[in-house]
């Protein structure tokens, strides 16, 4: 990512060794690569090590499941958010999900996401 990320401390470590994770190594991979493109300086910073949805419940207002869709939808708007709408590239949003760039067009065609500006 040409980033001379140097270390990371004891503190940042211990999260990673304690946090369960649910997926598999490629989930731990794309949490490394979301940190080297967060951090600045020569110190690996940690993002949150919440669940991908904390704070926004399965459950939609009807008291259903919400579907499949809208929740990749939601996934894939933060990645977008998080890579400043990068799509492609190292640091863009199709490599942190695994996916090649014209893949993830095509998702976010189908899906109706769309940048927001603001």
């Amino acid at each position: 990512m040409g980033k001379k990320i140097r270390g990371i401390t004891n503190d940042e470590l211990r999260k990673l060794s304690v946090y369960h994770w649910p997926g598999n190594v490629r989930e731990l991979e794309h949490f490394i690569e979301r940190a080297i493109i967060l951090s600045n300086g020569g110190q690996l910073k940690l993002p949150s090590l919440e669940q991908p949805f904390e704070g926004q419940s399965l459950v939609g207002s009807h008291g259903m499941l919400r579907p499949l869709a809208e929740m990749e939808k939601r996934y894939i708007e933060r990645v977008l958010h998080l890579t400043r709408w990068r799509v492609s590239g190292p640091n863009g949003a199709a490599t942190i999900l695994g996916l090649k760039p014209t893949t993830l067009l095509s998702r976010m065609k189908k899906l109706g996401i769309r940048k927001m500006y603001r």
